[in-house]
């Protein structure tokens, strides 16, 4: 009979403790970035040689409904020359349909190129190459799929507005598709293969009878607190931008990084790009010339806490157009996360 008691007593005490681990409390947390920077420029004959900015902030809140629901809302408040506006940069919907099955709908981040930022990993310093030149943008009202297939491969799909998040609804009606696979055959080591088409409406401006389209392609290699090194290539045709159409106009190029790590808080840090456009006839010269260049950037960050990255580096920009002189600066970067 004690025998009797004592494991129904057990049993009780173990189901109720596994009831426990399977509960689940809704909640939700606040986020927030913010990019702060001084810079100095060292160009001859410019006009503004100091200044201090706060590029961007990034305001918050997530919240999880269930462990295969969630929501966030992002802010992104940004400076345009004249005062500080506010975009919403995330408003989206994740739900975990089958154990390796997302949906995402809203306004959500885009494979285009996180891939690559989150490589590059120096955001508040400078953007990845797709972004800095307008070949695409990181947010967009739409929906996604996102499959892992193993270990290895990641895949997904998306249809979007393809405009951007700072001009969300789709004047024209027309949308952007496309797909990305990303492939880790190895550890440290990642390959990746992006591509977009927006199609043009030409019910609704008749010479719309092109498809701006983009490719990225990347791989990187890491080796966890010693180095990273990666290179990408990216193209764009028939645009002037990811969302600005031009039949037969072509912009993109290459992007190398890296970074060293000296130690826990210190990293050495070294980018170049090379970004070129088109001739478009019956045009001698190339349609991007005054904005076509090679950059140079390399640096020190330092990390005194976590969330917390501070970086000395300097930055030049190599004209293509003939007599330009090259653009040359220092910058200060502070970049938070919380």
């Amino acid at each position: 009979m004690k025998k009797f008691l004592f494991l129904t007593f057990f049993t009780l005490i173990y189901t109720f403790s596994c009831k426990a681990q399977d509960e689940f409390n809704p909640g939700g947390r606040a986020t927030g970035t913010l990019f702060i920077n001084y810079h100095h420029v060292l160009t001859e004959g410019a006009e503004q040689r100091n200044a201090f900015e706060i590029e961007r902030a990034y305001l918050g809140y997530g919240y999880d409904f269930s462990r295969s629901i969630s929501s966030r809302i992002v802010f992104d408040i940004g400076y345009d020359g004249k005062a500080y506006t506010a975009f919403i940069k995330n408003a989206e919907l994740d739900w975990l349909i089958m154990p390796k099955l997302k949906f995402t709908a809203g306004i959500f981040t885009l494979k285009h190129f996180d891939t690559q930022e989150s490589f590059w990993d120096h955001r508040y310093i400078m953007k990845s190459f797709d972004d800095e030149y307008g070949l695409g943008t990181s947010a967009d009202l739409g929906m996604n799929l996102e499959l892992p297939l193993n270990e290895m491969i990641n895949i997904n799909a998306f249809i979007l507005n393809g405009e951007g998040y700072q001009s969300l609804q789709d004047i024209n009606g027309t949308l952007r598709i496309g797909g990305n696979i990303i492939i880790k055959p190895v550890k440290g080591l990642t390959f990746k293969f992006y591509y977009d088409e927006m199609a043009g409406n030409d019910k609704v401006i008749p010479e719309d009878t092109t498809s701006i389209s983009n490719i990225a392609v990347f791989a990187g290699y890491e080796m966890k607190d010693k180095f990273r090194l990666g290179i990408e290539y990216n193209k764009m045709g028939d645009g002037v931008s990811y969302n600005t159409f031009a039949n037969g106009y072509k912009l993109g190029g290459i992007s190398i990084y890296g970074a060293y790590w000296i130690n826990s808080k210190f990293e050495l840090l070294a980018r170049y790009d090379n970004l070129k456009s088109n001739k478009v006839d019956p045009a001698t010269e190339v349609w991007n010339l005054s904005g076509d260049g090679e950059m140079l950037l390399g640096g020190i960050q330092y990390g005194p806490v976590n969330g917390v990255n501070i970086a000395l580096n300097y930055r030049a920009w190599l004209h293509d157009k003939p007599g330009t002189p090259t653009d040359s600066e220092i910058y200060i970067n502070i970049g938070i996360n919380f």
